[in-house]
């Protein structure tokens, strides 16, 4: 029974990686450092994908991504990041992440 518990502690706690990873990203946006906070945001995206976790955490840090993007004067590349990760949803558009995204589609 206590193995069962642990793997489920160590489940939850994978599950947050990719949004502690996203806010590093923006304490290093802060810090002007734009390099390590691309490196964060997109570690933070791609463990998202190869673990399988909630669409909602991997758009997080889409979203993260593509405004990074936006700021580094790349806003294709940041509307492309965005509008995939939009794209996903069939349902949940009212949720405040989908409401920022879609305005910030919109500036792209």
């Amino acid at each position: 029974m206590q193995q069962g518990s642990d793997n489920l502690t160590a489940q939850r706690r994978v599950a947050f990686v990719p949004y502690a990873f996203t806010l590093q990203a923006a304490a290093r946006l802060q810090l002007g450092d734009f390099a390590e906070a691309q490196t964060l945001i997109e570690a933070g995206t791609s463990l998202a994908q190869e673990t399988g976790q909630a669409v909602g955490l991997r758009f997080r840090a889409e979203m993260s991504l593509a405004r990074l993007r936006a700021s580094t004067e790349r806003q294709a590349e940041a509307k492309s990041i965005l509008a995939a990760g939009y794209d996903r949803f069939t349902e949940g558009f009212e949720t405040r992440d989908l409401r920022v995204a879609r305005v910030l589609l919109g500036s792209l």
